[in-house]
């Protein structure tokens, strides 16, 4: 098996891997992220909603982003300030998961986050352009918004009905 680059540009890589029988894989590579359900005392779920110019749709979503450092949980909790401005006072690492393992590398680690305090956020010029803004729901709102096909984002599905069942 040998893999080598086929295209590279500064987010991601395309790499080719080529196995022993003479089959050629292409796959993308790309930094490993964290995603938050941060729930306030409320009960309610704090979501973004942003455009998605691949897909040329607005998306609601759990705050999540790519690993700048080391730290897992540093990471979770300057996604969740950023793009929402609430600080989590408790946050825990609950899954790990790969959203298209056919084609792409990237890694999310799934957090739960409580006990907010309610900041400023910092969008990126980027999440600035794709018009971030912040949606509360109800538990029950959102997986009514997920059957209804209003989340159809995977990790948020995939958070959403993973806090339903840890929660019992």
């Amino acid at each position: 098996m040998k893999d080598s680059i086929f295209f590279k540009s500064k987010g991601f890589q395309v790499i080719r891997r080529k196995e022993h029988d003479k089959k050629e894989w292409y796959y993308v590579k790309r930094k490993n992220g964290v995603a938050v359900l941060a729930i306030t005392n409320h009960g309610e779920i704090i979501l973004v909603k942003q455009r998605r110019p691949i897909i040329n749709k607005d998306l609601l979503e759990i705050p999540a982003g790519g690993i700048e450092t080391p730290s897992l949980i540093k990471e979770a909790r300057r996604e969740l300030l950023e793009e929402t401005g609430y600080y989590p006072k408790t946050i825990k690492r609950v899954a790990e998961l790969f959203s298209s393992p056919g084609y792409y590398t990237e890694k999310t680690y799934i957090f739960f986050a409580h006990d907010l305090i309610k900041k400023s956020q910092a969008l990126t010029s980027v999440e600035q352009k794709n018009n971030l803004q912040v949606v509360k729901k109800t538990i029950p709102e959102a997986v009514q918004a997920i059957v209804n096909g209003k989340i159809t984002d995977a990790k948020t599905v995939a958070a959403i009905f993973l806090y339903t069942q840890l929660k019992k």
